[in-house]
C-alpha cells in the first residue's frame, strides 16, 4: 500500500514562528477479489477449444488461494463446482486433463495449481516471487 505525506506549515501571528507538521497516511481502497489474465502469455488460453474447459478454468481461478495459485478440491467442494457448472464428474476430470495438457493447470487429484504466467489471483509482487521459485 502506498504511503502519502502532507506537510502543513503554520505561522504564529504573534511571534512569527513557523511550525511544520508532517502527516503520513495510507489510503486503502476497497476492492473486490479479481483474477488477472496476463496478456504476454495468452497463447495457452487461445488453445482452449471447448467452452466448458474455459468455464472450469474460471471456476478454478475463482477458488484458488490468494498469492499462491493453489486450488484444493476435496470431494464436497468438487461436488459444489460440478453443480455450479452443471457438469458430470467425468467431464470435469476430462477438462482438467485438457487444461493440464495446455500447461494452464498442474497437480493431481484435489491439489491443483494454476499457471502463474497466464492467470494470477493476488499481488504482482506475489506473482513475481512465485515465478522466481
Amino acid at each position: 500500500m502506498t504511503r502519502y505525506s502532507n506537510v502543513v506549515e503554520t505561522i504564529d501571528r504573534d511571534t512569527g514562528e513557523v511550525t511544520k507538521v508532517k502527516n503520513t497516511f495510507r489510503i486503502k481502497a476497497r476492492n473486490e477479489p479479481f483474477c488477472m489474465i496476463l496478456t504476454q502469455h495468452t497463447d495457452a488460453l487461445y488453445r482452449i477449444t471447448r467452452g466448458r474447459d474455459f468455464h472450469v478454468l474460471l471456476v478454478l481461478a475463482e477458488l484458488c488461494e490468494y498469492n499462491t495459485g493453489k486450488v484444493f478440491l476435496p470431494a464436497d467442494r468438487r461436488q459444489q463446482v460440478l453443480q455450479k457448472l452443471g457438469m458430470k464428474s467425468q467431464h470435469f476430470s476430462n477438462s482438467i486433463t485438457r487444461l493440464r495438457s495446455l500447461g494452464l493447470v498442474t497437480g493431481t487429484g484435489g491439489d491443483l495449481e494454476l499457471d502463474a504466467r497466464s492467470l494470477w489471483k493476488g499481488t504482482t509482487d506475489g506473482r513475481d516471487a512465485k515465478l522466481k521459485k
